[in-house]
């Protein structure tokens, strides 16, 4: 299914996923990243897949059961002006590859005649450049909340998908996954 229509068919209500990692004990939250592991962009992420979710889970970690608000809105779908974008980058504290990020975004302007560029572009450069690790990563999720953003899909192979979250806040209940109580109609959860 193409990433449009998959928009399309979330819009009103919630829908579930899986989140493999450490247990919330509190509330979800953007937390730092080591080099390599935000290829979709610093946040949380989720998947439909549970097996997926148990391999990021391995090592003492659980899998859980996540209510996300439907009604977000898409990292695609905001655009900010390159001097912002510019202004943002190199302000930005501990961010390295400032200059080659720079660089690309001007000759993504140049190249679109346009003068404001998607979020998505700033994102990718970041993950291509290897940029948005520790507290960076953090910085830019909060920015991306600033400017309106909570979240991003990203389709994987066959059937599964992720949510990259940026915003917390659209996550609305979470319960650890018993593995016991799982049927294997519900390893992967159907697209909302």
């Amino acid at each position: 299914m193409k990433l449009k229509a998959l928009y399309e068919e979330i819009k009103s209500g919630t829908f579930q996923m899986y989140h493999g990692g450490s247990r919330w004990s509190t509330s979800p939250e953007i937390r730092p990243s080591k080099v390599g592991r935000y290829e979709g962009g610093p946040g949380i992420y989720l998947t439909n897949n549970y097996e997926t979710a148990r391999k990021y889970a391995k090592g003492g970690n659980v899998v859980q059961l996540v209510d996300i608000r439907s009604a977000f809105t898409d990292l695609n779908s905001v655009r900010v002006t390159l001097s912002e974008l510019i202004s943002f980058v190199n302000n930005i504290q501990g961010m390295k590859k400032k200059k080659e990020i720079i660089s690309d975004l001007n000759r993504v302007s140049a190249r679109t005649q346009k003068l404001d560029i998607p979020l998505e572009v700033l994102n990718n450069l970041i993950v291509n450049w290897e940029a948005g690790s520790g507290s960076v990563g953090v910085q830019v999720a909060e920015y991306f909340v600033s400017k309106g953003v909570d979240a991003t899909i990203q389709d994987q192979s066959g059937d599964e998908f992720w949510l990259v979250v940026f915003n917390p806040k659209i996550i609305i209940n979470y319960e650890v996954v018993d593995p016991k109580k799982l049927s294997v109609d519900n390893y992967i959860l159907p697209r909302p």
